[in-house]
């Protein structure tokens, strides 16, 4: 990559280092969560349910920021940068395959969990608030082929 690349895409970076700070604090609240509910407040348990429902709704808009087309500064912007080029375009082949492996997965759960949480809600209630996510089923693999994607620019 080029120092110029290297200075336009760094908030790529930052963007995949609050992906990963929200991601680390999800799973350490979702995987204490039980041991700590029996021996804290109710307050505590609000202040926990609404920490772990909007570090979710963090980490979608960051896992969404990641793929943005019209971003000037996404994975998908850094690939199509990459791609121009003779020296990085084997890199950015192996880095286009990554993101539509990635966009495949965050897809369909980024939808619902938008349309749920985030916007575009088309029911009249707010759904039960202790629905949450499970980081192991939902978050990893697509944050693991993201982080992926990055290393390999």
């Amino acid at each position: 990559m080029t120092p110029d690349q290297k200075t336009a895409f760094a908030p790529v970076q930052s963007e995949m280092y609050q992906l990963l700070l929200c991601a680390y604090c999800y799973e350490r609240k979702f995987n204490n969560l039980e041991v700590r509910l029996k021996a804290e407040s109710r307050a505590f348990l609000l202040e926990e349910i609404t920490a772990l429902r909007h570090l979710s709704n963090g980490i979608i808009l960051h896992l969404c920021n990641l793929d943005d087309e019209s971003s000037l500064w996404s994975i998908r912007a850094m690939t199509k940068s990459l791609g121009g080029h003779k020296e990085t375009a084997e890199c950015a082949k192996i880095c286009s395959d990554l993101m539509k492996k990635y966009r495949a997965q965050i897809n369909q759960f980024k939808t619902k969990h938008r349309n749920l949480f985030i916007a575009h809600r088309n029911g009249e209630e707010y759904p039960n608030p202790l629905m949450l996510q499970d980081y192991r089923a939902d978050f990893r693999n697509v944050i693991q082929i993201g982080l992926s994607a990055l290393q390999t620019i």
